[in-house]
């Protein structure tokens, strides 16, 4: 499951099972015109859990999208079962994404 943050953004909300999740990261392509990239900062983890850090920019329209952005990822035997996303300024996430 992939929880994006947001209240009215098109991407806000739960993302569940493969099918959720590769449709939500299909609609970042989408609706970016395949502009969406990411710079990966940092990661940190353990058995249990993995942090990463990056930088999410795209173009939709006239809007721009450069975002400091964190997930945080539950592990279960050496897969991701569940992650967070955290983003900066959430505000201007939710209307780039709206």
């Amino acid at each position: 499951m992939w929880h994006f943050p947001g209240n009215r953004g098109g991407l806000a909300g739960s993302h569940t099972g493969h099918d959720g999740i590769f449709t939500f990261l299909a609609n970042v392509t989408e609706l970016t015109d395949g502009s969406f990239a990411l710079e990966l900062e940092e990661v940190l983890a353990n058995d249990e859990y993995a942090v990463a850090f990056f930088r999410g920019y795209g173009r939709r329209g006239e809007l721009e999208l450069d975002n400091p952005t964190c997930l945080k990822i539950r592990m279960r035997e050496g897969v991701a079962v569940e992650l967070w996303e955290f983003v900066w300024d959430l505000y201007a996430v939710d209307e780039f994404w709206s």
